[in-house]
């Protein structure tokens, strides 16, 4: 299984979304065609053309908020 396999794994899986870094949940969004729009103090804005855009917020030890990898994941199971 490659990176991205096992990347896209861990997000849609839902079995994880408490340990998901920061950095991955945006490889992530980057794979799917956003890029980074802006950056607020700790929120990082992703946006696509024609798409909702995603506000992605540093929580503890480097890792993506928990409800914020659940709102991706939905996104994505509905796309």
């Amino acid at each position: 299984m490659t990176t991205k396999e096992k990347l896209v794994e861990k997000i849609m899986s839902g079995s994880q979304d408490g340990n998901v870094v920061i950095r991955r949940t945006e490889k992530f969004l980057e794979m799917k065609g956003y890029g980074l729009n802006r950056i607020a103090g700790s929120h990082h804005i992703f946006t696509r053309e024609k798409s909702q855009p995603f506000n992605i917020q540093r929580f503890e030890n480097g890792k993506a908020k928990r409800a914020q990898i659940r709102e991706v994941r939905l996104y994505f199971m509905n796309e």
